[in-house]
């Protein structure tokens, strides 16, 4: 009994580390944390740290991981809740700027110069890609955006993400990331919106109830393409369509 208390409570403890240093990064960065810091500023000890990981890059990477698996999810729920595909992809943005907060400058200039986190971020990239060229695509379909390759839309937007995120962009041109993120998002969106005589006046819908393909399953297949989700929308009389 002692020893399953004394287990809930390093577990509790444990959680409470990570939590607090996602946090930590996105306000504050964290190549300049060395482990004697960190285990400081998260009031724990070095011991803790080194069971999360073995060593301070592996725990950056952990934590980094944790925050990137995070902003899919969001963007899949964002996308899936949003009203029509216009809106599907100002969701989006609104999911990736929540997920990361409007101080997380720092952060993302260090992720992009550490070597962990520049992998880590290819390897959580496909899910996003596949969300945007699925949102697009149906977006296409519908008459809201122009005609062009869904694909080749996704990367553009993804590639120019990167590249504002990285740290020569932002120490040159001293906008916050969250600014120049916007500023991209509202590009991109007028680019792809289709000339209005195009787009029909029935809006169709985002949703998708995908019971048999969970968010999870998504994300876990983001080191290669994923097949395509059913996204639904629905018909005139209310009744979703595949």
């Amino acid at each position: 009994m002692v020893r399953s208390v004394h287990q809930e409570i390093e577990s509790s403890r444990i959680q409470r580390v990570i939590r607090e240093a996602e946090e930590l990064f996105l306000q504050e960065g964290f190549l300049h944390f060395s482990t004697t810091e960190l285990a400081q500023r998260l009031r724990c000890s070095k011991r803790t740290l080194y069971s999360i990981a073995p060593d301070r890059g592996s725990f950056l990477e952990f934590i980094i991981s944790r925050h990137l698996l995070r902003l899919n999810e969001n963007m899949l729920a964002a996308a899936e809740a949003a009203p029509d595909w216009m809106s599907a992809i100002n969701a989006i943005l609104a999911a990736t700027l929540e997920t990361f907060g409007a101080e997380a400058t720092r952060f993302i200039s260090d992720l992009t110069m550490f070597p962990g986190g520049v992998r880590l971020l290819y390897q959580t990239e496909n899910a996003r890609l596949d969300i945007l060229a699925r949102v697009i695509a149906a977006g296409i379909a519908d008459g809201t955006f122009r005609k062009i390759d869904p694909t080749i839309a996704a990367y553009a937007v993804i590639g120019a993400s990167r590249r504002i995120s990285q740290a020569d962009f932002l120490a040159r041109s001293k906008i916050p990331w969250s600014q120049a993120l916007t500023a991209l998002s509202q590009f991109f969106s007028h680019a792809l919106l289709a000339p209005a005589p195009a787009r029909r006046s029935k809006v169709l819908t985002v949703r998708a109830v995908r019971p048999e393909i969970s968010a999870v399953k998504v994300l876990a297949r983001s080191s290669s393409r994923a097949a395509p989700l059913p996204l639904m929308s629905r018909s005139k009389n209310g009744r979703a369509n595949h």
